[in-house]
């Protein structure tokens, strides 16, 4: 009883703290939207983006206002950087994607949770229903080194799948510029259309949208970049509802024609055209890279053991925690069980990486580009 006043105290002086750290840290009050938001946005990131890409997995996308789905500009840097950032990711908590895909799991745990104590107070002093600690203890060694290294696997099949289709964007941009300045006028224009498309028809098949999506998006860009004969010669070689290889073997196909033919004619030099065609074929190979990643997943006897035993581990944990936490158990469970599967499900996410990443920004960026040289040796050279 003695301790009482200076118990609280001790907690005023800890609520004056944390309010003179939010002064000082993030300068507006906490109940202004602009003291939380990541970014100035009209509307949620998820409605715009799957608007303007629809082969974008929108069940993987968080509908609140930050997606990895677009290329980050240095502001939204600053904000991802910002302290408030704690604060931001527990107010959009009920928009994360990791949520609304284990809400169904993680309400089972609970409900399990809540069962298993009402049973064990409906018991009484007996307490039948508790289990020894220890083994679940050294099982929560393992069942965390499994779901880390799950993770971590995951993460870098995203790196690598970013940085494949980065280099082959960088490629094209490369070979666009070789064709702008070394090929004739005529053959140049093109080329770099249909190094352009190049990009499009990777991205529509790195997507692999089984319900069509990809394939209307790819027919909507060559309509864009070709005259509608020509864009359907490509669009005719994709494979059932999927976009596949063929159109961009297709389009692979007609620039090594073109080099051959300009070859022939002798109107460029031969350093330039084995130039070309050797960045013909390294996008080839670094689409073969990206396909693999998109078609071979994580073993998956890995996978389904590491959720067996993330199973048994949550079924038995009220178990355990009953002769510690007693009526307070489903409570400790459901914190336990949203941590663990929430692990698992952002691994699970990020393990097909083509489906989120910002695929229709970079193939924007690189098409820009190459408009904008091919413009700048036009204004150079009018005639």
């Amino acid at each position: 009883a003695g301790c009482r006043p200076l118990l609280v105290g001790l907690s005023l002086a800890s609520l004056a703290l944390l309010a003179f750290s939010w002064k000082k840290c993030y300068k507006e009050p906490w109940w202004q939207e602009s003291a939380l938001l990541p970014r100035e946005v009209s509307e949620p990131a998820f409605g715009s983006l799957h608007q303007v890409d629809p082969t974008l997995a929108t069940e993987f996308i968080s509908t609140g206002p930050v997606t990895i789905s677009r290329l980050w500009t240095s502001e939204d840097w600053a904000r991802h950087q910002h302290p408030a950032r704690l604060f931001r990711s527990i107010r959009y908590t009920l928009l994360s994607s990791i949520l609304r895909h284990m809400k169904w799991n993680f309400l089972a745990a609970t409900a399990w949770a809540i069962a298993v104590t009402a049973a064990s107070l409906a018991l009484g002093p007996q307490q039948v229903l508790t289990w020894p600690s220890l083994p679940f203890e050294l099982a929560s060694v393992f069942i965390s080194l499994q779901l880390v290294f799950r993770t971590q696997t995951s993460y870098e099949r995203l790196s690598e799948a970013r940085t494949l289709f980065g280099d082959l964007t960088g490629k094209v941009n490369s070979i666009g510029r070789l064709a702008i300045s070394h090929l004739p006028k005529a053959v140049s224009n093109k080329f770099t259309h249909l190094i352009v498309a190049a990009a499009w028809c990777s991205m529509a098949a790195l997507r692999g949208a089984s319900n069509g999506r990809a394939r209307d998006f790819l027919l909507l860009k060559l309509s864009e970049i070709f005259c509608a004969s020509d864009g359907q010669s490509i669009f005719g070689h994709c494979s059932g509802d999927e976009v596949g290889h063929g159109p961009l073997n297709a389009v692979l196909l007609e620039l090594s024609c073109l080099l051959g033919d300009v070859g022939k004619d002798g109107t460029a030099p031969e350093w330039v055209l084995g130039r070309m065609q050797e960045l013909l074929d390294d996008i080839s190979v670094t689409f073969g890279r990206c396909d693999r990643l998109r078609t071979t997943p994580i073993p998956l006897s890995f996978g389904h053991h590491g959720h067996r035993c993330l199973v048994g581990f949550l079924l038995g944990l009220p178990f355990v925690l009953f002769q510690v936490c007693g009526a307070a158990t489903p409570f400790f469970c459901s914190a336990l069980a949203f941590m663990a599967l929430g692990i698992d499900e952002s691994g699970a996410q990020i393990e097909q990486p083509f489906c989120i990443l910002p695929l229709l920004p970079l193939c924007n960026a690189v098409q820009a580009e190459v408009e904008a040289m091919q413009k700048m040796l036009n204004e150079r050279q009018p005639n």
